[in-house]
């Protein structure tokens, strides 16, 4: 399958090569930063803010000219069937998910920057099974996503490197994770998948930094 990235007016479309490194610059997102309304250059959570709303405070596309709108560029992944994310983007750098990978682009090109893979869990059911996965969290320089057997990972926002991993619905395979991980201050909120096959749903928080 493939994921439009970006759309920009009066471009043409291009496709770009993926390629490996790190991020040279700094990536220091705040508690201040995820809080602030409204959304404008930066999209720092599944929803934008805490409200929920969706709403970019940015002009450029206007009722008048979004029939003008071409694609930029496409980026493919080759490990999903489909794709539920919803990108996260700080200073130009757009971090988006699949399954149990991780991606860091460069949103103006689409040109990739690191790729953090993970090899999906066999013999889950349901919700879990299709391996969806609907984007990240992010902290100061770090990046917290779940994975299909609901882990809890954080990787370094510059290189895609793993610094932990918790788990938290450990030993029930009707347990999975699909959801984007809120930050709210220091903590990181996650929930479970599976209620529709006999398991309680829960909420679980852990620290940003550590993971406990």
């Amino acid at each position: 399958m493939l994921c439009a990235g970006f759309l920009q007016l009066q471009t043409r479309a291009q496709t770009q090569d993926a390629g490996n490194g790190s991020i040279s610059t700094s990536i220091r997102v705040t508690s201040e930063a995820l809080a602030a309304q409204p959304v404008g250059a930066n999209w720092l959570s599944y929803n934008g803010d805490y409200t929920g709303r969706r709403f970019s405070s940015l002009e450029q596309i206007t009722p008048k000219n979004v029939e003008q709108l071409r694609a930029q560029w496409v980026f493919h992944v080759s490990n999903s069937n489909s794709m539920e994310v919803t990108p996260v983007v700080f200073d130009g750098l757009m971090f988006v998910t699949s399954a149990n990978d991780a991606f860091a682009l460069d949103a103006q090109t689409g040109r990739l920057i690191w790729h953090y893979s993970r090899p999906i869990t066999e013999g889950l059911i349901d919700d879990a099974s299709q391996h969806h996965n609907r984007g990240v969290g992010i902290l100061g320089s770090h990046l917290y996503m779940e994975t299909d057997n609901a882990h809890l990972l954080c990787l370094d926002a510059r290189s895609g490197h793993l610094l932990w991993d918790v788990p938290y619905a450990e030993g029930n395979k009707n347990y999975g994770a699909t959801s984007a991980p809120l930050v709210v201050k220091d903590k990181v909120l996650v929930g479970t998948s599976g209620g529709d096959d006999g398991v309680r749903g829960f909420i679980a928080a852990f620290d940003a930094e550590t993971g406990k």
